[in-house]
Order: structure tokens, then C-alpha cells, then sequence
């Protein structure tokens, strides 16, 4: 999916088409293909997904031509990153910590499962990721190499954060949440556990003070080899 985002996010302007193939000689292109056709309708214009070639696991990707000002507005930066990288990462830790303290349940049961489960996926999160790009499929393209980079998604267990302060539109979010929660689950691990998380979320236990994703997989081997440090916060 990294890759497929790629595509669709580069330059040049120029439009272009190429052909992806999944490592995974046994995946379901048909199913990779349907996710990566969906992405295109909801999240980018001008890209057409079909599966193909001889060998039936080729997944051929046309981009059309952007305009020059699409370009520039997808590529826009911000004046001091890692200042910026930093105090979103900080707001989003102590916004964690007054969930904990703040948390409740109907029962006492549900409590202290919803405390122990939002703590160990605090706990065991390895890798943060702060994206600062303005356009919808470039958020894609980093969330998504971000999961490629975690392979304990799939199979061990452990948590990445993804962090977006420039996706201030919450509906626009919403989707995007959406999508990415349907693929993560249908092409990395079912048992995921996926939390998006916006100022504008109808939720008030949602309404951290930046868009963010948490991914996490839990397993019982993260008693044993938990470290007990906040590893994400600790840099990129």
C-alpha cells in the first residue's frame, strides 16, 4: 500500500501509469485490488485501479496529470519540524495521560478493561510518525509506510501513532479513518485495534487536541517483553 500511495503522490506532474506486485505470492490480488480501487475513489481523483497481467497477481495503477498548484499545496512545509514534531507528540502524551486518569465504564469491569487496554497500547507503542502534508493521499502515503515499517502489526504484537495537526477537517477525516481502518484490518491483522482520535470528534473521549491514528495489536508475549518505556517519544 506504501507503494501504492507513492505512485499516486509523486511527481512528475506528468500523468503516468505503472504496475505493482504484492510480495506476498499467495496474497489475494483481487482483495488488494479492491481496497486499493475504494482508496481511489474516496480519497483521490484521476486514478484507475485494475488487476492484471498474465500472471493474475499484477495491479496496474493510472494517474492522471496534476496541476501545478495541486502539487504545491501537497507539498507544503511547516518552519521547524521537529519543534513542531515534538510538541505534538508531547500534547498527544498528556492528552493520553488525562484519558487514563479520566477513564470510566458502565460497570467497574468495563473500566479497568478500557484503562488496561489503552494503557498497554500506550505502553507498547514503538514508532510515532508526525505527518505534516496537506492533501488527503499523501496522509495515506505516510500512514501506510509507517504500518509497512512495524511488521509486529501482524504478527507479535505492539503500536505505532500517527499524527496529523493539518487534518483539521473532521468529516474529511472521518473518511479517511474509515478507509484506513477497513484496509488495516483486511490486509494486515483482524485483531487490530484502530482509534482515530480528532479535536472535532462527537465523542468527547475522542477529542484529542490533534488528528491521530493508533494501531495497535495486542498479545500476551508484550507481558514478557514490554520495556516499560515510551519509546515513541524518544525521536523518529
Amino acid at each position: 500500500m506504501a507503494a501504492f500511495w507513492s505512485e499516486v503522490t509523486s511527481p512528475p506532474i506528468a500523468a503516468r501509469a505503472c504496475v505493482l506486485r504484492p510480495n506476498d505470492a499467495e496474497a489475494c490480488p483481487p482483495v488488494l485490488a479492491e481496497y486499493m480501487t475504494s482508496c481511489a475513489e474516496l480519497a483521490c481523483e484521476g486514478v484507475d485501479v485494475t488487476v492484471g497481467g498474465t500472471e493474475g497477481a499484477a495491479i496496474s495503477v493510472n494517474v492522471r496529470a496534476q496541476a501545478d498548484d495541486e502539487v504545491a499545496e501537497a507539498e507544503g512545509g511547516v518552519e521547524d519540524p521537529e519543534v513542531e514534531r515534538t510538541q505534538a507528540l508531547e500534547g498527544m502524551m498528556d492528552w493520553f495521560t488525562a484519558q487514563l486518569v479520566a477513564m470510566d465504564g458502565e460497570t467497574d469491569e468495563e473500566e479497568e478493561a478500557n484503562f488496561v487496554l489503552l494503557g498497554r497500547a500506550i505502553l507498547h507503542t514503538q514508532v510515532a510518525e508526525v505527518s505534516f502534508v496537506s492533501s488527503v493521499p499523501a496522509m495515506h502515503r505516510d500512514l501506510w509506510k509507517l504500518v509497512e515499517e512495524a511488521p509486529y502489526l501482524a504478527s507479535g504484537g505492539g503500536g505505532v501513532l500517527f499524527v496529523a495537526p493539518r487534518f483539521t477537517n473532521y468529516d474529511a477525516f472521518d473518511d479517511f479513518a474509515s478507509l484506513v481502518r477497513s484496509g488495516l484490518k483486511g490486509l494486515v491483522n483482524r485483531e487490530l485495534h484502530v482509534r482515530a482520535y480528532h479535536p472535532l470528534h462527537p465523542r468527547a473521549a475522542m477529542r484529542a487536541p490533534a488528528a491521530a491514528m493508533h494501531v495497535f495489536l495486542d498479545d500476551e508475549e508484550l507481558f514478557i517483553d514490554g520495556t516499560g518505556q515510551l519509546d515513541f517519544m524518544n525521536g523518529p
